[in-house]
C-alpha cells in the first residue's frame, strides 16, 4: 500500500505528477494498491482525496487492503463477461450464416436467437411463420399441435422430437428438430432449460442425398438412404413400401445407423444428419 506523497515537503512541491495532474484536478493525495489482472498482468487501484479533506491514515490503508481482493474478483468477472460476449457474438455470426434454420428459445418469453435462414423461410410463407416473439408457427394444424407437444416435452426434461411441416407449394415438408438447448454456461444456468429448434429444408442448399449422408456419417448406402427418407418426411413403413423392401430390412438399416452413429432414437439420428449436412456438407460434391 502506498501514499502518493513524499516525506519531504520540498520533493512533494516539485513532483510534476502532483503539480500537473493531481492538484489541477482538485486532488491532494492518494492511496493505492497493486491489482492482479490475470495472465501475468497487473495494475494499480487508487483512491483519491480532495484538497481540503482530511489526510488518509493507516485505517484507510488497512481498509483498502481488505477490499483489494474483492476489486480483483470484480475485474475477473468483468473480463469473463467481456470474453463471453465476444464468444457469443462470434457464434451468433457463424450460426446466422447457417443454411439450417436455428431458433434458440427461453422457457418463457421471446426467442434468444433467430438466424437468417429461419427469417427467409418465414418470409417465403410456405407453411411456416414467426410470431412477434420469434416462436415458430406451423400453418398445418396437426404440425402446430405436434410442435406444442414436443416443446412441452423438452420443458419437462424430455428429449423433444421431430416435427414435419407440410408446405402449400407441394415441396417436401420442412423437417423440424425440437430439443433441449445445450449449455455449459455456469453464468446462465437457466439456459439449460432452453429449447433448440432446427429447421431443415430438403429443397434447400443443404439438401441431402444418400451418397452425401454416407460420406458424412460413414454409413453403408442402405442406412444412408433410410436417413434421407427420414429427412424427407417419410416414416419407416412408407419408406419400405416405396423402396420395395420389407420392414425387417428397414429396421436392419436403422439398427446399423444407430450402431455407426451412436444415436439412440430416430430424432437423434436426424439431428446428427442435419448437423453433418450443415457443417460439413459444402465440402462434399452433391451425389
Amino acid at each position: 500500500m502506498n501514499h502518493f506523497e513524499s516525506d519531504s515537503q520540498e520533493e512533494w512541491n516539485r513532483n510534476p505528477f502532483i503539480n500537473e495532474f493531481l492538484r489541477p484536478a482538485g486532488v491532494a493525495e492518494a492511496i493505492a494498491c497493486r491489482q492482479s489482472l490475470g495472465a501475468g498482468r497487473s495494475g494499480t487501484l487508487s483512491v483519491l482525496q480532495g484538497i481540503g479533506r482530511r489526510s488518509f491514515d493507516e485505517e484507510d490503508s488497512a481498509l483498502l487492503a481488505r477490499m483489494s481482493p474483492h476489486f480483483s474478483r470484480v475485474q475477473q468477472i468483468r473480463r469473463l463477461f467481456d470474453q463471453s460476449q465476444e464468444r457469443g457474438a462470434l457464434l451468433a455470426s457463424i450460426v446466422d450464416r447457417s443454411s439450417t434454420g436455428i431458433i434458440a428459445l427461453q422457457p418463457d418469453g421471446p426467442a434468444l436467437f433467430v438466424n437468417r435462414s429461419v427469417r427467409l423461410m418465414a418470409e417465403a410463407g410456405d407453411g411456416l411463420a414467426l410470431d412477434r416473439n420469434g416462436h415458430l408457427i406451423a400453418a398445418d394444424r396437426n404440425a402446430a399441435k405436434r410442435l406444442l407437444a414436443v416443446r412441452a416435452d423438452v420443458l419437462r426434461g424430455g428429449a423433444g422430437g421431430i416435427v414435419r411441416i407440410a408446405r402449400p407449394s407441394g415441396r417436401a415438408p420442412y423437417v423440424v428438430l425440437v430439443a433441449r438447448l445445450p449449455s455449459e454456461n455456469e453464468l446462465v444456468p437457466a439456459m439449460g432449460r432452453g429449447i433448440l429448434v432446427a429447421i431443415h429444408d430438403p429443397a434447400g442448399p443443404a439438401a441431402s442425398s444418400p451418397q452425401r449422408i454416407a460420406d458424412l456419417l460413414d454409413l453403408p448406402h442402405g442406412a444412408a438412404r433410410l436417413i434421407c427418407a427420414l429427412l424427407d418426411g417419410e416414416d419407416l413403413k412408407r419408406y419400405g413400401e416405396r423402396a420395395g423392401i420389407s420392414i425387417n430390412t428397414v429396421r436392419f438399416h436403422l439398427k446399423t445407423a444407430f450402431a455407426r452413429t451412436g444415436a439412440r432414437s430416430q430424432a437423434e439420428l436426424v439431428s446428427q444428419a442435419l448437423l453433418a449436412l450443415n457443417d460439413l456438407g459444402p465440402h462434399f460434391a452433391t451425389g
